[in-house]
């Protein structure tokens, strides 16, 4: 619940990287925007990301932001939360 007064706009992350992500909104976000955001990488346990990004594009299906100030730790979470769903996907299709 603080989470969510804290960081009351609601983000849908559509591809992330160590770098950046690309989301989804409701809100309305100019290129040069200056977000900061808390990713949650898992539900149990809890695993969160947070950083401060810019907006660098805008488009009809969403916004990309890229990291200006991520703390290590958090970007590594990130780097091995795309690896671990990478390699969910890939085990997915060869059971299939």
């Amino acid at each position: 619940d603080q989470l969510r007064r804290d960081f009351p706009v609601s983000l849908t992350s559509r591809e992330i990287s160590g770098n950046g992500f690309a989301f989804e909104s409701t809100e309305h976000f100019n290129i040069g925007d200056n977000l900061e955001v808390v990713l949650i990488l898992q539900q149990m346990p809890l695993k969160l990301a947070s950083g401060v990004g810019t907006v660098v594009r805008s488009d009809k299906g969403g916004y990309a932001l890229e990291f200006n100030s991520i703390r290590e730790p958090d970007q590594q979470a990130l780097v091995r939360a795309v690896f671990e769903e990478q390699r969910s996907q890939i085990r997915a299709i060869k059971s299939a």
